[in-house]
């Protein structure tokens, strides 16, 4: 089964930074990367259409520049040792990933051809998974479009999505990316959508009581905020440092 550290690991070092997703990686996890576009084109690793949360800057991220964005400091807000971490553009995250597991969830519309172009320069196509995070099959369609090699995943809250992704015809999909709030992701679904020939993957998981039932369901992969817990159970890891830097 695929762990999938969401942001890298949020509750350690910020979200969606160069160090969060390096200590990840020291953990032998796969990344979960949320992407927005620069001004200027330029795909870049952040979750919030503004950059109040997580920077020091204010507006939209669509408002600036790559070269504008990176002056922002996206990791002072977490504490002083993280302080000057800047907003990744995704091929530093790629390159910086080369060879782990990668799901990549595009945050505004439009932004496919983009993505795929830099999984391309970084040679991951083979490691990367793109789900949507904004229309669902339109996204999966351009990104196929793209490029038919790319693997990408559907988003689905409810069995009445998954029916009506069925419905509308399953070619180009490679795999469900399962909301769990519903509670609608049991095994015999698990098992269901298996035969129609798609991975299962879920998010976004925190504790024990969460991932057991999945573990167990025979999921493909699970995408958690605390990725060293799941990690930990599975048997397949080290404990994460704080430290800037720390593997």
């Amino acid at each position: 089964m695929q762990v999938y550290a969401a942001r890298g690991v949020p509750h350690v070092a910020p979200e969606n930074t160069i160090i969060s997703y390096s200590i990840a990686n020291g953990l032998r996890s796969g990344i979960q990367i949320d992407v927005r576009v620069s001004r200027d084109g330029v795909p870049v690793c952040i979750h919030d259409a503004t950059l109040e949360r997580t920077t020091n800057g204010t507006g939209l991220v669509r408002s600036y520049s790559v070269e504008e964005l990176k002056r922002f400091d996206a990791g002072g807000w977490f504490g002083e040792p993280f302080a000057r971490e800047q907003v990744p553009t995704l091929q530093e995250a790629l390159e910086l990933l080369r060879g782990v597991p990668i799901a990549i969830g595009p945050m505004c519309p439009g932004s496919e051809e983009c993505i795929v172009r830099v999984i391309e320069l970084t040679r991951s196509v083979e490691n990367t998974l793109v789900f949507d995070a904004v229309d669902a099959v339109d996204s999966a369609r351009r990104i196929k479009s793209a490029n038919p090699s790319v693997k990408v995943g559907v988003s689905c809250l409810t069995t009445a999505d998954y029916l009506g992704l069925r419905k509308a015809g399953l070619e180009g999909i490679d795999a469900i990316w399962a909301s769990t709030h519903s509670g609608w992701l049991h095994k015999d679904q698990v098992r269901e959508i298996h035969a129609d020939g798609l991975q299962v993957h879920v998010s976004f998981l925190s504790r024990w009581e969460d991932f057991k039932p999945y573990i167990d369901g025979g999921v493909d992969g699970i995408c958690t905020d605390r990725p060293a817990d799941l990690l930990n159970v599975l048997g397949i890891t080290r404990s994460p440092s704080s430290k800037p830097g720390a593997a």
